[in-house]
């Protein structure tokens, strides 16, 4: 997946490209955070911190994610 190699290249995209790209990039975390969630929920040596720093990771790009798509939505 190409994305912008800097702030000035991201802030020249139009709007729509850009969100759409964000979108991509939500969606291709998706599915190995809830793998490594999966994983480490196993794993009893594990602290019940790490655990949770995960689940919160895996909250905020959910929604992060609805956030995206409300934006879209108003294109």
């Amino acid at each position: 997946m190409r994305t912008p190699d800097g702030k000035e290249t991201a802030q020249r995209l139009a709007r729509e490209k850009l969100t759409h790209l964000v979108r991509r990039l939500l969606q291709a975390w998706k599915e190995p955070l809830s793998h490594f969630s999966q994983m480490i929920s196993h794993h009893q040596e594990l602290s019940n911190d790490s655990l949770h720093r995960a689940m919160q990771i895996s909250n905020m790009v959910h929604e992060l994610e609805i956030g995206v798509e409300k934006v879209t939505e108003k294109f």
